[in-house]
């Protein structure tokens, strides 16, 4: 009872962070949230930090909110569909690596509401690109002599 409580309360003060236009204050609630509530085999730190971990020192993140890649080009069609709201983080690593991670935290239609959920989780490296499953499976697929998806 304690724990949905707690989501509750979570949720409405992102949604009442957006509902001020705030995208900055999103994306630090979203940095904030337990990585252990995004994959529950990673620890309780906050994710911007577990990730700052996986990436290294002087790795610069950068974060945004965006449609999740979702709009298809046709603004007639996509006004008829609640496209999904992702907070967005990217990084380019040495030796060509490079990751993009979409956390859904809402949709346009109903807003920012929902707890952070991955999305998707896009590594590019020797000249490839392959989706990761779970972001536990993260720090393996950047290590620079990765050679892409299990086959």
């Amino acid at each position: 009872m304690k724990r949905g409580f707690a989501c509750v309360a979570a949720l409405l003060a992102v949604s009442a962070l957006r509902a001020q236009g705030d995208d900055e204050r999103v994306l630090t609630f979203v940095k904030g949230t337990p990585a252990k509530e995004l994959d529950s085999k990673l620890p309780k730190m906050r994710f911007e930090r577990w990730l700052l971990d996986v990436v290294g020192k002087g790795v610069e993140l950068h974060w945004e909110l965006n449609d999740c890649g979702e709009q298809s080009g046709d603004p007639q069609a996509d006004s008829q569909r609640d496209l999904p709201i992702c907070a967005g983080v990217e990084a380019q690593l040495d030796k060509g690596r490079a990751f993009q991670i979409l956390l859904a935290i809402g949709t346009q239609k109903k807003g920012i509401g929902a707890k952070p959920a991955v999305h998707s989780i896009i590594v590019q490296a020797n000249r490839r690109m392959w989706d990761v499953k779970q972001l536990r499976d993260l720090p393996k697929a950047l290590e620079p002599q990765s050679p892409g998806p299990s086959k």
